[in-house]
């Protein structure tokens, strides 16, 4: 949803992303979203990178996959009531040989990050990488960059394991000393990029009130602020912008119904 918004995919994973697994053929390796960790880092970084240069190029897709679903039941198992509503809900076949029906029906399945078009594919491929997907966690997102389509030359797949609200403000703590971010270069097989910052978001802190700056708080002494002057200006907006939409796609309201009075008896 934040994609089709516009949003820039290298920023939405810096900060949401915990981590990469690439897949290889002995298995997944991962790499890690934290500049402790340097190849993990340096990695991560290239690969977001990789896929901004696709979105710049208007060739990156995210998409959940549309495949078939198909079950096979004994037809005296169903009414004539039910083959009715069956009817409304799946495509029916009679298998006349074996006295069975099969029922088909279009679902979505997980999102993909790709470079082509999987609507393009073969319903047994599509099957296939949605039975791929479905062995990752729930917060992981999957991505698969083909030969033959713009990006091809660093051919990539693998999954992004997203964190939590809370980790991503621990993410931009840690940022401004005791991890702080540093510049990372793009792959050799990357095509040219348009921006690559190096912090995920460039928060100042000072023991003075800045100026010229959009909004500063003071916490236990010092004023903190998101840095909106200079070349990257716009990217640090937009990326407290993005982490106040994280909040609030976040922050539910808690349903009052249902919920038991308690009396306290001194």
């Amino acid at each position: 949803m934040l994609l089709r918004q516009g949003v820039d995919i290298d920023l939405l994973l810096r900060l949401m992303g915990k981590e990469l697994r690439l897949k290889q053929s002995d298995g997944a390796v991962a790499y890690r979203n934290s500049p402790s960790d340097q190849v993990g880092y340096e990695m991560f970084r290239r690969v977001v990178l990789h896929l901004s240069t696709i979105q710049d190029h208007n060739s990156l897709y995210v998409e959940p996959l549309r495949i078939e679903r198909s079950w096979t039941i004994p037809a005296d198992s169903i009414t004539a009531e039910g083959f009715t509503a069956l009817e409304k809900e799946y495509q029916v076949a009679y298998n006349a040989r074996d006295r069975t029906f099969t029922l088909r029906k279009q679902v979505e399945g997980g999102a993909l990050i790709t470079n082509y078009d999987p609507n393009l594919l073969s319903r047994e491929e599509r099957a296939r990488l949605q039975n791929e997907n479905e062995q990752g966690l729930p917060h992981d997102v999957t991505f698969d960059i083909r030969p033959g389509y713009f990006g091809g030359d660093w051919p990539l797949k693998g999954d992004f394991r997203l964190r939590s609200f809370n980790a991503m403000l621990n993410f931009l703590g840690l940022s401004i000393a005791e991890e702080a971010e540093y510049h990372v270069d793009k792959d050799g097989r990357t095509p040219d990029v348009s921006e690559n910052p190096v912090k995920t978001m460039d928060l100042v802190v000072s023991s003075s009130a800045p100026s010229g700056l959009d909004l500063a708080m003071k916490s236990h002494g010092d004023y903190y602020a998101v840095n909106t002057i200079g070349p990257q200006a716009r990217w640090n907006r937009e990326a407290f912008k993005l982490l106040s939409q994280l909040f609030q796609m976040t922050v539910t309201e808690v349903p009052r119904a249902g919920v038991p009075s308690i009396t306290i008896a001194k």
